[in-house]
């Protein structure tokens, strides 16, 4: 992320340290997982197996709604 100076989902502060990425990537994990899903699916998967939780699953429900926490692409 510092090399290639990209702007993501994560954003320009999680490529401060390695401290801060991580504490940006768990964050936007719970918080916006369809979205992280989508436009970082290795990282995602990566996240999924080490936390041991896929929140971007659980927010599907009946009729593919999704609930107001869980933010839509």
């Amino acid at each position: 992320m510092q090399q290639q100076g990209n702007k993501n989902l994560l954003g320009e502060y999680a490529a401060i340290n390695y401290h801060e990425f991580w504490a940006v990537a768990v964050e936007t994990f719970f918080e916006n997982p369809v979205r992280f899903k989508h436009e970082l699916p290795d990282l995602y998967e990566a996240m999924v197996r080490l936390l041991i939780s896929g929140p971007a699953e659980l927010c599907k429900w009946q009729n593919n709604d999704y609930p107001s926490q869980c933010a839509a692409i």
